[in-house]
């Protein structure tokens, strides 16, 4: 059996992973900080919309909807990756 992800999958987790790396684990401080204030936060809703400019927002979606219409096999990969932080 071939377990492997196709290419478009592949490189939307990398793109996934990268984007939890370098913009949402280095915030994660900040949101937990403003989250203890009970405050509205703003680091939290910035990053959200990075996540939608980056096209990563809503991959379980139908692409007329604006995500990428990805069946189990696509969400099981991105979740894994999302589930980080």
């Amino acid at each position: 059996m071939d377990f492997s992800l196709p290419p478009h999958l592949a490189t939307l987790r990398t793109e996934v992973r990268t984007f939890v790396d370098e913009r949402v684990i280095p915030a994660e401080s900040v949101i937990f900080a403003e989250d203890a204030e009970a405050a509205y936060s703003a680091t939290l809703d910035d990053l959200q919309q990075q996540a939608r400019d980056a096209g990563l927002w809503t991959p379980h979606l139908p692409e007329a909807y604006g995500g990428h219409g990805l069946g189990p096999m696509g969400m099981c990969a991105l979740f894994r990756e999302m589930g980080r932080s």
